[in-house]
């Protein structure tokens, strides 16, 4: 039996109520979530690390995804991370747990049509918070004119990022919204997005001379190695492969062009995200305190 069988039908049926969905998850979260920075951000100029904690974001914006912005709006975007990363992705992700492990949805009394509903809105969620975001910073760059703080290597990143859930959940919501391999990709980018920015920001805030943090560091450079690598390496491979396989066997070759370019863009996403967790990883894994002691007065000297 395909794949597509597998759950029949998706839990969240029709365009017009997907819509109506969509539009309530994109009124919510990137008002939320920006709102949610603000807090974040006033309580880290508050911490000791917060001039760290800008300039780490700077620096790895500028080497690792070509987007040059200043301390202040680095620091700004690092909250916005935040605030993203452990309220809106990881609150995706979890909509997809009971389709994706049968035991949970037994555990918490859910049929599968309810789950492949929650699955469905984990998806739409995703895509409602990337259309309010770029909403946000239309506004921001366009009619307030900050540019300082929404720069155009920033807007082309994010443009390529959000391509992928804005222009293929709908109609994967439609035809395949309870495909397990749908399911999947959707909570594996966003739980591997959460996780990975989480701890890439914590460890932002952590001082690398103290032992404690040093260790605390090393963990998180694995966590994120090892989720981004398997996530949006390995796994998503193996995803678009079987995806192709299917279409091409039931000869839809419209899903076959628009899953290959929301996934190719995505993919050079991903491509920056597995060389920035690489080198963080390279970076931290075999740090000693003396060399930690050495690059964080560099890169305090750097930032003055």
């Amino acid at each position: 039996m395909a794949m597509f069988e597998k759950y029949s039908p998706a839990g969240l049926t029709g365009l017009w109520s997907m819509l109506f969905f969509l539009a309530c998850h994109t009124a919510f979260w990137a008002p939320f979530t920006k709102t949610m920075a603000v807090v974040i951000r006033k309580w880290v100029k508050r911490q000791p690390c917060a001039e760290q904690f800008d300039w780490l974001n700077h620096s790895t914006l500028k080497a690792s995804y070509g987007v040059h912005m200043d301390m202040e709006a680095a620091g700004t975007f690092g909250c916005e991370i935040i605030a993203t990363s452990n309220l809106q992705h990881f609150f995706g992700a979890a909509l997809c747990v009971p389709a994706l492990f049968p035991l949970v949805a037994g555990v918490l009394g859910i049929n599968m049509d309810v789950a492949i509903f929650m699955a469905n809105n984990g998806a739409l969620c995703e895509a409602g918070w990337e259309i309010g975001d770029l909403l946000h910073r239309f506004n921001d760059r366009v009619l307030r004119g900050r540019v300082d703080m929404q720069p155009t290597g920033l807007i082309v990143l994010l443009c390529f990022h959000h391509f992928m859930a804005i222009s293929m959940v709908l109609p994967m919501n439609v035809h395949y919204g309870g495909h397990l391999l749908f399911i999947e990709t959707v909570f594996l980018l966003q739980f591997a997005a959460g996780l990975a920015c989480s701890v890439q920001q914590y460890g932002f805030m952590l001082d690398i001379t103290k032992p404690r943090d040093l260790v605390q560091m090393k963990v998180c450079v694995v966590s994120a190695l090892v989720c981004m690598w398997y996530s949006r390496g390995y796994r998503y491979c193996v995803i678009y492969y079987t995806f192709m396989t299917e279409f091409s066997e039931t000869n839809n070759t419209t899903m076959m062009v628009a899953v290959t370019v929301a996934m190719s863009m995505m993919g050079l996403i991903n491509l920056m995200f597995l060389y920035d967790s690489w080198i963080k990883f390279t970076k931290y894994i075999n740090m000693s305190i003396t060399m930690s002691s050495r690059a964080a007065k560099a890169a305090k000297r750097k930032s003055l």
